[in-house]
């Protein structure tokens, strides 16, 4: 159940009646609190799910002062079966809503009742049935920004193609203009708002496995804290992240498993407002930062066979921290992410050439 602005009981539910179909949703206004229904159920068009239960969320409300009406529906998206948790969007009180296919998958697991809350952090809280053989297997818990659902004049917003052949396009975030880059175009991000969100997708989980994730590079107009990229976590949960800190002169890299964090720092920010290229990489028992084809800084990895994506599901950004902060404020190009620890020859191939032929991409962002 859910309040609507006019004061009204909006109820939500599984719709097992045959005659009106048993892949879909029904609802139920109440006008005195609850003692009474103003009428029966009905068929909610276009809203498709299992026979499951949903949950639903107020999170926008003109009556409080919010510039448009938002309640989120949560359940499985899969017509037939339990799986695919999915968030979708109602701006006119449950009168329609959101198909799947532009609603914000949490998972392509099993997947069963739920239930969402706002917590103390202002991200969305979602608590939920999954597994990976049976939606009973697990109680998973997900949080969530309302930027990493869109907004109501951009539901998941245009897209950068990711051209690595694994489909992992982008969502671009906020208003990133497109610019001259190093290699044709590239974004520019404000520092706000702007950012790219990557696709929660199983071929950009890290794992305990090397990796290499790298970006052109061009900024100076603010010392704050900016995030390059951001994956998983944060805090002491499983992660990796690469970020420019010009304000300690050093642009800094960490991941951290099993509570344990590893950090790596170079000496320079190189925010000069010219293009560098820079990269992250974890190599047996090192991690190491490349800036412009030269590795500047190394730290000895004692986490090399800890994985820094066990949880799902995940978020991963380029050009902002998880929870909306330390955004990027310059221009972005080229960004790559490859599932192994390309070699000097090939990080260079890539920064010269921009060769597109080293193997192992897994997210190849051209941003054009």
């Amino acid at each position: 159940m859910v309040e609507k602005v006019d004061g009204g009981i909006y109820a939500g539910a599984r719709n097992n009646g045959a005659a009106t179909g048993t892949n879909s949703r029904a609802f139920a206004v109440s006008n005195d609190g609850g003692e009474t229904y103003a009428t029966k159920y009905t068929t909610i068009a276009g809203l498709v799910t299992p026979i499951v239960q949903g949950s639903l969320l107020r999170l926008r409300a003109t009556d409080q002062g919010a510039k448009y009406n938002r309640i989120l529906f949560a359940s499985p998206a899969d017509p037939e079966r339990r799986r695919y948790m999915t968030i979708r969007s109602s701006y006119d009180e449950g009168k329609t809503w959101e198909t799947a296919a532009n609603g914000y998958r949490i998972t392509s697991d099993w997947s069963g009742y739920s239930d969402m809350t706002i917590i103390g952090t202002g991200e969305i809280g979602l608590l939920y049935e999954g597994g990976t053989v049976d939606a009973r297997d697990q109680i998973r818990f997900a949080r969530f920004l309302e930027t990493d659902i869109g907004h109501p004049d951009a539901p998941l917003g245009t897209t950068t193609p990711d051209v690595s052949g694994l489909g992992n396009n982008g969502y671009l975030r906020g208003g990133t203009t497109s610019v001259a880059g190093k290699f044709g175009q590239a974004r520019d991000l404000d520092g706000v708002d702007d950012a790219i969100q990557l696709p929660f997708a199983e071929t950009l989980a890290l794992g305990a496995g090397e990796f290499t994730a790298m970006s052109w590079i061009k900024y100076g107009a603010s010392t704050a804290n900016q995030a390059i990229f951001w994956g998983y976590n944060m805090n002491e949960f499983s992660q990796f992240w690469l970020r420019a800190e010009p304000a300690d002169s050093r642009i800094r890299g960490l991941i951290t498993t099993n509570g344990q964090t590893t950090v790596v720092a170079t000496t320079k920010a190189y925010n000069d407002n010219a293009w560098h290229h820079v990269a992250l990489q974890r190599k047996g028992g090192t991690l190491s930062i490349w800036v412009d084809g030269v590795q500047v800084a190394t730290a000895t990895n004692t986490l090399a066979t800890s994985s820094v994506s066990p949880g799902r599901p995940f978020k991963m950004y380029v050009g902002q921290r998880l929870d909306g902060l330390h955004h990027f404020d310059g221009s972005l190009d080229e960004v790559r992410i490859y599932k192994r620890a390309i070699t000097s020859a090939e990080l260079n191939s890539i920064r010269t050439s921009n060769v597109t032929t080293v193997p192992n991409a897994v997210l190849d962002l051209t941003l054009g």
